[in-house]
């Protein structure tokens, strides 16, 4: 249940054979393990009859509130615990700091510029109702259309760089609802605009779509990178002060363009306003020119883009989105 350092004044009360414990108690560089609602470990005899009155728990410096392995969270906040040790009752708020959710095969963090709390209520144990903003980026390959001649028979040639383009999708998730009921109780919104059955596609598509294209060996990577390279995404991105970093498996065409091979890609970017960000993304594993990109939302359905590699490759484009 937790895990870590302990400071503060208790005081024991009634009788040996039924201590009841209050005081006052710092938590510090530890971990809260959330339960599940499955049934407690059995207790002692001398555990089944200590019960808490009115214990208040700081959770100070480098508090963890982990459900694995959906949500990792670093929280402060004052809770006040009555109950038994096999059935706790702790009321008060926890403010999340920081942290993240794995939702289907990609990684939320918690939304900048927005206030997360974690509220304990009473008969509800250690299941609380969660009221936070999540934001991640997936990508999304536009795939452009090809005119053909529906009186021949031949099989035109598609240039490579007609296949499609990457496109930087960005999702935000609201979840209201308790920690144990989180993906009935989440909803999903993207920019540009996709709806529900889509953006939960680009979230669990770094997996599912590359094995509908036959893509096996890139699919296990990024199932293995979303469980892997999370933890050393968040460490960088906090390091540099990035609004996102993000590591990601993916396939490089060869110089002579015969074949592919599994490479990494490295993507970082900085929100300087809501509508406003710069990024820079590239492949780790080729000599290719990184690529540096401004995007700007005019409108809910208007963006401007533009990137470069400085090496000749500059582009630039308007996009409008309208959803039928």
């Amino acid at each position: 249940m937790y895990n870590g350092g302990v400071a503060g004044n208790i005081q024991v009360l009634g009788s040996a054979l039924s201590p009841v414990v209050t005081g006052n108690i710092d938590l510090f560089a530890g971990q809260v393990e959330l339960t599940d609602g499955a049934a407690p470990p059995m207790a002692s005899e001398t555990e089944s009859y200590l019960q808490l009155r009115d214990l208040q728990l700081n959770l100070k410096d480098k508090i963890q509130i982990t459900r694995r392995p959906i949500l990792n969270f670093l929280a402060e906040g004052t809770l006040l615990v009555n109950g038994s040790l096999q059935n706790l009752s702790p009321v008060g708020t926890i403010n999340l700091k920081r942290g993240q959710v794995n939702l289907f095969t990609s990684r939320m963090t918690l939304a900048s510029g927005q206030k997360h709390v974690a509220i304990f209520q009473e008969n509800r144990g250690l299941d609380p109702f969660l009221d936070v903003v999540l934001a991640t980026s997936v990508g999304e390959t536009v795939r452009n259309p090809q005119q053909q001649n529906p009186l021949s028979a031949e099989i035109n040639d598609i240039p490579a760089s007609n296949l499609g383009e990457l496109q930087t999708v960005r999702v935000r998730a609201e979840v209201q609802g308790y920690a144990s009921e989180m993906t009935e109780s989440l909803t999903l919104t993207s920019n540009p605009e996709r709806n529900q059955t889509e953006i939960i596609s680009l979230l669990g598509g770094s997996f599912v779509d590359t094995f509908g294209r036959g893509e096996t060996t890139l699919g296990l990577a990024n199932l293995a990178g979303s469980a892997l390279l999370g933890s050393v995404q968040d460490r960088v991105g906090q390091v540099l002060g990035l609004s996102e970093f993000r590591l990601f498996p993916t396939t490089a065409i060869s110089e002579k363009g015969r074949g592919s091979t599994l490479g990494l890609g490295a993507e970082a970017s900085i929100d300087v306003t809501d509508d406003l960000s710069v990024s820079m993304l590239k492949l780790l594993t080729t000599e290719q020119p990184g690529q540096f990109g401004l995007r700007y939302r005019v409108s809910p359905q208007t963006i401007i883009r533009g990137s470069t590699d400085f090496a000749g490759d500059s582009r630039g484009g308007v996009e409008y989105n309208v959803r039928f």
